[in-house]
């Protein structure tokens, strides 16, 4: 006897417990259930002995691919945008900030695209964001109302924007930075990764300090002040 099943090309997410098993022995036998749900299938080869298989089959699809989930200070609010590549059975994405990463609070909703298979662009608006530290994440609902989560997004925010000058830049060994104290000082490289630990600080006054990059490669260098941006080049 020889059975043929065929399942479309999904992105799979896990499997689930399901069983199917064939007597063997003389005879021919079918099943009419579709291959598309969690069920038990027994296909029967008549009368004689035989093995027995147990195969689990269950497969779920993915409800969507996100491609990319950012978040970021625009002006006076925060803008969070995504995109996806693929979409099944979706009904709404809900934006979602905490203060502790612990207690979510609902500030929007998007509807979904549904079923899509090509790029859906997705953005909303904070346009009263939290003071200091925030987080941000994606709450996507199915139609039948099961929901998924993003990955959790962070952002720093402040209405109180400091005056900040830096030079000589570019620079050979080290770098005056007004404006800020000892304690706002963080420095990133091109890559996004902290360097922070490998600049010797001093300060030299009121929101004054200097920076010595000697430590450090020559390259594009970013100073992140109040979630803002200062390109630094070292020599």
């Amino acid at each position: 006897m020889k059975l043929k099943l065929t399942i479309p090309l999904l992105f799979f997410l896990t499997y689930s417990y399901s069983q199917v098993w064939f007597q063997g022995g003389t005879g021919s036998g079918q099943s009419d259930n579709e291959f598309n749900n969690c069920s038990n299938e027994a296909f029967s080869g008549g009368q004689g002995s035989g093995n027995t298989y147990n195969i689990d089959y269950c497969l779920l699809a993915l409800s969507i691919e996100l491609t990319h989930f950012f978040v970021e200070k625009t002006e006076r609010c925060v803008t969070v945008t995504w995109e996806t590549t693929s979409e099944i059975n979706n009904d709404y994405f809900t934006i979602q900030r905490s203060v502790d990463a612990k207690s979510w609070k609902d500030i929007g909703i998007k509807n979904g695209a549904g079923y899509s298979s090509e790029i859906q662009q997705y953005i909303f608006i904070d346009s009263i964001p939290l003071e200091g530290l925030s987080y941000y994440r994606l709450k996507q609902t199915d139609y039948n109302g099961t929901a998924t989560f993003s990955d959790i997004k962070t952002i720093l925010f402040s209405t109180n924007t400091k005056s900040v000058h830096l030079f000589p830049n570019p620079t050979y060994n080290s770098i005056t930075i007004k404006g800020i104290a000892i304690s706002d000082f963080q420095m990133f490289n091109k890559m996004g990764q902290d360097v922070t630990e490998k600049i010797s600080v001093t300060k030299i006054g009121d929101k004054n300090i200097i920076a010595d990059l000697n430590r450090l490669n020559a390259g594009i260098y970013h100073l992140l002040v109040d979630g803002k941006y200062y390109k630094v080049l070292k020599l």
